[in-house]
């Protein structure tokens, strides 16, 4: 069971499904997601469209979920992600419109390939940060 506020899900579902690009499908992630939104939290929206999106769409959709949430949203592009913010969608996220299903099955099956890649490729830079750190003490 999640704890975000169905409200949410419901408005921001109805902004995307009129959304100016075919929005395939889209998760609340963060604060909002976890059922911990303060009174000053933003609310993090991350979707997987048909193209990545303009700056301009960008804007676009996240003005329209502002003013049906109230709140400031920050709106992530998942084609334009990195490998480690997508996988912290898909471990942390609530799904709130799938519009096509196969797009998210391979969303959730490659997002964590390519973050396991990326994690081998940091091992080497993360040891000699935390040797170096340790000489610093």
């Amino acid at each position: 069971m999640t704890a975000l506020d169905p409200d949410i899900a419901a408005a921001v579902r109805d902004v995307l499904q009129d959304a100016p690009v075919g929005v395939r499908f889209a998760y609340v992630h963060g604060s909002a997601a976890a059922g911990r939104l303060g009174p000053e939290s933003d609310v993090d929206v991350a979707l997987w469209a048909d193209r990545a999106l303009s700056p301009d769409e960008r804007l676009e959709i996240s003005q329209r979920l502002e003013r049906h949430l109230h709140r400031t949203v920050d709106l992530l592009d998942l084609r334009r992600g990195d490998a480690i913010v997508r996988m912290q969608v898909l471990e942390h996220g609530v799904p709130v419109l799938v519009e096509d299903a196969r797009a998210l099955a391979e969303f959730r099956m490659y997002t964590p390939a390519l973050y396991f890649d990326v994690k081998i490729q940091r091992r080497p830079v993360e040891q000699a940060m935390a040797a170096w750190a340790r000489t610093c003490r």
